[in-house]
């Protein structure tokens, strides 16, 4: 017996004495032994700190974290070619945290660019050389595994940064949410500015794509190092059961087939110009497409390993997919979507699996909890847009669900995901 009730009372109690901890260690002094430890302590506590604290509790502890690392290296001399004792390990490790909560839990504001990386993550190669050659706890293949799928993180997390960043350009377009004018007749003006808009939201398009086209040759390239063929979901027998892979390995391929969820998000959520409804169509069925990939991964990901074994940050990568998800049974009858869990809402075995994840960690998890009472909001709203003559889908033919009434699912989808940004925005996950 531990003397606790629950594991949250476990991680409450012990991560308040870890605090005090770090918070007597800042204030002993600043030498680089000491602000390398504190580096390390904050990465730590933004896994740690319990959601119910205080808002942004996990951004504010990598916050810190980054600061003592790179109070640490501005008296290190590390160059190309050379083992920097770990220090970039923690300088990618910090951003990489940094970048997952920034992307995944829609806070831009707590992102640290990456445009100036001190490092290349190809570097990283060096630092792990010894621990390849001889490492503990498992064989020297697994730990090749390991170092690779680390390394593929980091780079995936550079290229998000600078989705992000880009991404803050494309909302902020003021030119995208130009109506028609009052008067019946345009003038030349008018016209001008229209197409000015309609051209500046195709080139926002296209940069996003590019992001896109770099996470998905990066899979491909790690895939192929790694000689794996996730088309098929099928891995080495040797490695099932085996968590030190299968988790970091999911948790890269459920980020790169995610984060294409959140990439194009502002095409759906600007709403007000009549020049951009088929790209907002077209990023529609992208959205479809990639979260049903994401489904595919965490299903394979729950059947392969102990739920205990799957870190609750995973949680935050799968809510934006399975958002969308709820949308596409909408195009069923009223009578298949009166399911009262949200787990059945969705018509394929595949496509319940985020939900399942979530409620599997809800019991481990607060964080996990609030996104599933969020997930229940989503859900009455869907059902409720289903049951009304704006959405009745009933009557579409199954050879035009995906084209048939889409603006209508366009729309639901943009408030849903209003919801869910306005729900994560308070930082409790």
């Amino acid at each position: 017996m531990t003397g606790f009730l629950s594991i949250s009372e476990a991680q409450e109690v012990y991560y308040n004495e870890a605090k005090k901890l770090y918070r007597s260690q800042r204030i002993s002094g600043a030498t680089v032994a000491v602000e390398l430890l504190l580096a390390q302590t904050a990465l730590l506590l933004s896994f740690w700190a319990p959601q119910d604290t205080e808002a942004e509790a996990n951004s504010c502890w990598v916050d810190r974290a980054i600061y003592h690392a790179r109070s640490v290296l501005a008296k290190s001399d590390i160059s190309k070619g050379r083992q920097s004792g770990r220090l970039r390990v923690l300088y990618w490790s910090c951003h990489l945290r940094n970048t997952q909560l920034s992307y995944a839990l829609r806070r831009p504001h707590r992102l640290h660019s990456m445009t100036n990386c001190l490092f290349s993550a190809d570097d990283l190669i060096f630092d792990f050389a010894n621990e390849r050659r001889s490492p503990q706890f498992c064989d020297q293949q697994t730990k090749f595994v390991q170092i690779h799928l680390f390394i593929w993180s980091c780079k995936l997390s550079q290229i998000l940064n600078n989705a992000l960043i880009f991404r803050g350009h494309c909302t902020n377009q003021v030119l995208w949410t130009i109506k028609k004018p009052v008067v019946q007749y345009s003038t030349d003006e008018d016209e001008r500015r229209r197409a000015d808009a309609l051209t500046d939201s195709r080139l926002s398009y296209f940069g996003l794509e590019k992001y896109e086209l770099e996470i998905l040759q990066l899979e491909a390239t790690y895939l192929k190092i790694l000689s794996l063929d996730i088309s098929s979901i099928r891995i080495p027998c040797k490695w099932k059961g085996c968590s030190e892979i299968i988790i970091p390995l999911y948790n890269v391929l459920i980020m790169s087939r995610s984060s294409i969820v959140s990439l194009y998000e502002p095409f759906v959520s600007q709403t007000g110009s009549p020049h951009c409804e088929d790209i907002r169509q077209q990023t529609f069925l992208k959205l479809q497409d990639a979260s049903s990939a994401v489904a595919i991964v965490v299903d394979k990901l729950l059947s392969l390993v102990r739920l205990d074994a799957i870190p609750v940050s995973f949680v935050a990568w799968v809510i934006f997919p399975a958002a969308v998800l709820l949308i596409a049974p909408c195009r069923h009858s009223s009578d298949e979507v009166r399911s009262p869990a949200v787990s059945e809402r969705v018509h394929s075995s595949h496509e319940r699996s985020p939900f399942r994840l979530i409620r599997l960690q809800m019991s481990r998890f607060k964080g996990a909890q609030a996104v599933w009472k969020t997930m229940q909001d989503v859900y009455s709203l869907t059902t409720k847009a289903a049951s009304s003559e704006s959405l009745n889908f009933s009557s579409v033919p199954q050879s035009s669900k995906r084209t048939k009434d889409c603006s209508s699912e366009v729309d639901l989808l943009a408030h849903i995901l209003r919801l869910l940004d306005l729900d994560l925005s308070y930082g409790k996950l």
